[in-house]
């Protein structure tokens, strides 16, 4: 329905620019550059300015105007001059230039306010445009995209508290991938990045088995959470009855050896704990003929 509703819009638009370019003598429609010479001025001069003026006053008539005459939905090297980009906030001009070919998984130049490799589904998702979203996702964006720091817009959306996003790109992981081998790795992602309520959303619904350990080094959500210090994470893990004596296979460490030779002290503390209660509870007494002996299981 949205993409129906989308297209027919963008119809009405094509209809009307074509009617007002249609001559009575040939019945012909113009197209390409001689459309400039044509349709009449835009009265906020979006015709001077270009195709990202059209798109940042969400101008749908002047961005068709722009793109029939050639201009290329695929400028700019920034997240402030990239069309693509700029579109999300208006669903309409979005569908417009995906349907002229822009380049979906493109991403912007890095600076100081972003990352590198984000691209237009991240900033879609993080600003909660969840009809672009959809949009991108119908259009063959990649729904997967890790940036530089390793995040997905299912993340970035979450992180920013975008709900409705979320739970949305959580269905399409879900529908589309192997929901164990994804759901291990976002939590990886997730656990060394910091993110506590991505952790908890994906454990306490059940996508994921907070014991699961990496094939390759053997490393589990608990050891890299440990591995950063990040406190609140781990102590929601121990909540989940995870084992914090188990050891990864790249170096033998347990999850508090990884935080006591990377310095962090309050995460040792925690985990030493638990380890020390696990064994506890390991340890059994068992009768024998003359006296009982402690033995580990």
């Amino acid at each position: 329905s949205l993409k129906r509703r989308l297209t027919i819009n963008t119809n009405r638009t094509a209809n009307r620019i074509s009617s007002v370019l249609r001559r009575p003598s040939s019945k012909r429609v113009l197209t390409g550059p001689r459309l400039r010479q044509t349709i009449r001025p835009c009265a906020d001069a979006c015709e001077e300015q270009g195709l990202l003026s059209a798109i940042e006053k969400c101008h749908h008539a002047c961005v068709m105007k722009h793109l029939i005459g050639g201009d290329s939905p695929d400028v700019g090297t920034t997240k402030d001059d990239m069309p693509v980009i700029l579109a999300c906030k208006n669903p309409e001009i979005l569908e417009l230039l995906l349907e002229f070919g822009c380049d979906i998984n493109r991403t912007p130049r890095s600076d100081s306010s972003i990352p590198s490799k984000r691209t237009a589904l991240h900033f879609a998702a993080e600003y909660g445009y969840l009809t672009s979203v959809k949009l991108l996702i119908h259009y063959g964006a990649n729904v997967d995209a890790h940036d530089a720091n390793n995040i997905t817009p299912l993340m970035l959306a979450w992180d920013k508290s975008q709900d409705h996003v979320a739970e949305y790109l959580l269905s399409v992981y879900l529908r589309d991938k192997k929901a164990g081998s994804w759901g291990h790795h976002a939590l990886m992602q997730s656990c060394q990045n910091g993110q506590l309520d991505f952790v908890q959303m994906l454990i306490l619904k059940g996508h994921v088995n907070p014991n699961a350990h990496d094939q390759y080094d053997g490393s589990t959500p608990l050891i890299a959470a440990a591995k950063i210090g990040h406190i609140e994470i781990v102590r929601f893990l121990l909540t989940r009855n995870v084992d914090a004596t188990y050891r990864d296979k790249l170096r033998n460490f347990t999850a508090g050896d990884y935080a006591s030779v990377n310095g962090h002290r309050e995460c040792w503390l925690v985990l030493q704990e638990a380890s020390e209660d696990l064994k506890e509870d390991e340890i059994v007494v068992v009768q024998t003929a003359n006296t009982p002996q402690e033995s580990v299981k």
